[in-house]
């Protein structure tokens, strides 16, 4: 979710809802806003697009308004990005509900948190920058979600992730300690 941010999929409304609900947000407020994004499908596989352009931009374009996005945000009063959750190139709900049919003993889904940070390495630079230069403050899931450098997808056959990325109410309870801190600091 950025300002300008248009998808290259007609069918998608994320755009819609950002132009919407994202400007507001940049004049003086009180209330924390939270920025959260699939950011490391855009630092790969981009879908979004800024301004006239016609073809989707490359990462180091995505980066610029994540920054754009942040700083503009962060005038406005206290403003928080959530850093990229792993991504599965699986179903995972789907994929364990179908190992443990066939095995009661499958092992949880996991993958090495290296392949995450490898994966989000490119939009890394620019959440950085929006923290340096506009006191945009990040919170990071992967000490969270990625124990002993396994990114889990599931834990104890239950799933953590519902898709690729969405996390389920059992994942996104794991990330209660990342949020205390924005209502901590109010």
């Amino acid at each position: 979710m950025s300002l300008g941010a248009q998808s290259t999929d007609p069918e998608n409304k994320c755009g819609a809802f950002s132009a919407r609900f994202l400007p507001p947000l940049t004049r003086p407020r009180t209330t924390p806003v939270l920025l959260i994004g699939f950011w490391d499908v855009h630092a790969t596989e981009s879908s979004l697009r800024f301004g006239n352009a016609n073809k989707a931009a490359g990462a180091d374009e995505v980066g610029r308004q994540i920054v754009r996005t942040g700083c503009a945000l962060a005038k406005g009063g206290p403003t928080y990005m959530l850093l990229p959750t792993p991504y599965f190139p699986i179903q995972v709900a789907t994929q364990l509900q179908r190992s443990l049919a066939s095995d009661p003993d499958t092992p949880d889904i996991t993958m090495p948190v290296a392949e995450v940070e490898r994966r989000n390495a490119p939009l890394m630079p620019y959440f950085k920058q929006a923290e340096s230069s506009c006191g945009v403050r990040l919170l990071d899931p992967l000490p969270l979600l990625c124990p002993g450098g396994r990114c889990m997808g599931s834990d104890g056959h239950r799933a953590i992730v519902r898709d690729e990325h969405h996390l389920t109410e059992y994942g996104n309870r794991r990330l209660t300690p990342l949020f205390r801190s924005i209502i901590l600091d109010r």
